[in-house]
């Protein structure tokens, strides 16, 4: 292997074993707990080597998260049925976030925290994400867009935001203990129902169509 690809294949193999043993210290005995001397102990490095993959606890955090969360939307698309009503093909997409939160709140909890004051190291990482998931997000509702299920104008990417707004709001109050996961659920189908109406006010039989009046 030349030497370029063998450092290439270390820095994997070291950032793996971080996240790793990051995963593990994290679930066994918390965020606030734990510290990033155990977890280059756990990793088998040295605390300087940890430095120049995270900085600091929270980056840990974060890029913990952030597989975890990659795995996660990715089943979510891949189990989504494209054939339900787009309603219920969104309400299945953001489930299966908040009962991953659900089953791992140890680690919910503190990312729904620092999530919103994410070092600039990992903002590109974070960025990233988001952008492949609302596109993703955008596909599916442009798909209900050319079946007719929505306004044909209606614009698929603001859609998607607008839906995950909905979805994020009630997520972090749920996470910060405002509200129950019970509200969580009635309250975001409630929200995007209506998002999702204000798509297709237009569209309703015997509806004027404002932008289009004539003058007497």
């Amino acid at each position: 292997m030349a030497p370029g690809g063998l450092r290439e294949r270390n820095k994997r193999d070291k950032h793996d074993r971080i996240v790793a043993a990051a995963r593990r210290l994290f679930r066994r005995q918390g965020f606030e707990r734990t510290t990033t001397q155990q977890v280059a102990a756990e990793a088998g490095i040295g605390a300087g080597t940890l430095f120049l993959y995270a900085r600091t606890k929270e980056d840990l955090l974060v890029m913990v998260f952030l597989l975890e969360l990659s795995r996660v939307v990715d089943d979510s698309f891949e189990t989504l049925d494209g054939a339900a009503p787009l309603l219920d093909q969104l309400l299945h997409l953001y489930d299966a976030v908040s009962r991953h939160h659900a089953r791992n709140l140890a680690l919910g909890r503190p990312f729904a925290k620092e999530l919103m004051f994410v070092h600039e190291a990992r903002r590109p990482a974070m960025r990233a994400f988001m952008a492949g998931w609302m596109r993703r997000i955008a596909e599916v509702i442009e798909r209900a867009r050319q079946h007719g299920e929505i306004d044909a104008g209606a614009d698929a990417r603001l859609l998607a935001t607008s839906t995950f707004a909905q979805f994020f709001f009630r997520l972090q109050s749920w996470l910060g203990g405002y509200i129950t996961r019970a509200r969580l659920e009635a309250e975001l189908r409630d929200a995007l129902r209506l998002t999702l109406a204000g798509a297709t006010l237009h569209r309703r039989p015997g509806r004027r169509n404002r932008s289009k009046t004539t003058k007497r």
